[in-house]
């Protein structure tokens, strides 16, 4: 499991696993960047993030099919991602919640 935090700060983690199934993500007035381009997801994995007074970049292998369940109270989640629905895909769960901050997720 990849965790990474950003508090006051910024973080950009690159994440090439070849089994990638968990990750948490922290960022408190800073900007927290994961990149799972290279990793490879199974079958399913989770990206559990807080977000408050600042950023959280999310950037997806291409044929993961992202399910955005967070919570978001005065922030926002931009989901920019191609979801190609396919029985084989597989799934990343996006969970967690944003507070006066900014998430997005994209290829």
């Amino acid at each position: 499991r990849e965790d990474v935090t950003a508090i006051f700060s910024g973080s950009e983690t690159r994440i090439e696993s070849k089994d990638f199934k968990a990750s948490r993500v922290i960022s408190v007035c800073g900007a927290a960047m994961i990149d799972l381009r290279n990793a490879t997801i199974k079958k399913e994995a989770t990206i559990d993030l807080f977000a408050f007074w600042g950023g959280i970049e999310i950037r997806v292998p291409k044929g993961v099919i992202v399910k955005n369940n967070t919570s978001a109270i005065l922030g926002g989640v931009e989901h920019k991602t191609k979801n190609t629905e396919t029985k084989t895909a597989p799934v990343l769960y996006i969970i967690g919640d944003v507070v006066m901050a900014g998430v997005e997720i994209k290829n």
